[in-house]
């Protein structure tokens, strides 16, 4: 549910829904909102992998190729590219140096359909990184690799 109160009579919806008219004061008096239309869901990037029963807290970015553990609860935001866990979760180390996740998020490969891979060394970055831009360089772009499928 986001954001609840924790020092009033409850911390059910009821008492702070924006439908019900509800207003809790804060200590001096001013109402605080805890209406579900305040709450920023999380951000995430393209290609991220989110370990079972991890959790990621409102208006948390995640970034392109990042790794969440396990049961981690994400408080801050997480770096393109990084390997975080624990509780909370901490930056455990980047999955590539500064230089090559650069190469890869000015790459936009994510853009690309799975076809565009077939046959490519994915397991060596720099040869991948030059095969794709090798690729946008001779104009080819996602549409080429569309297929249409009709149905008989």
């Amino acid at each position: 549910m986001g954001e609840h109160p924790v020092d009033t009579l409850s911390s059910h919806p009821i008492f702070y829904g924006a439908s019900n008219g509800f207003r809790i004061p804060d200590k001096i008096g001013v109402a605080r909102d805890f209406s579900a239309a305040r709450h920023t869901p999380p951000i995430i990037g393209h290609d991220v992998w989110i370990g079972a029963n991890a959790v990621i807290t409102r208006g948390v970015k995640v970034g392109t190729g990042a790794v969440i553990g396990a049961g981690a609860i994400v408080t801050k935001d997480v770096p393109p590219y990084a390997i975080v866990g624990g509780v909370p979760a901490k930056l455990l180390r980047m999955r590539f140096d500064e230089e090559t996740v650069a190469k890869l998020l000015a790459s936009e490969w994510w853009d690309l359909p799975l076809e565009a891979f077939v046959g490519m060394p994915i397991n060596d970055i720099e040869s991948t990184l030059d095969q794709i831009n090798a690729l946008r360089a001779e104009g080819i772009e996602r549409a080429v690799y569309q297929k249409q499928v009709t149905r008989p």
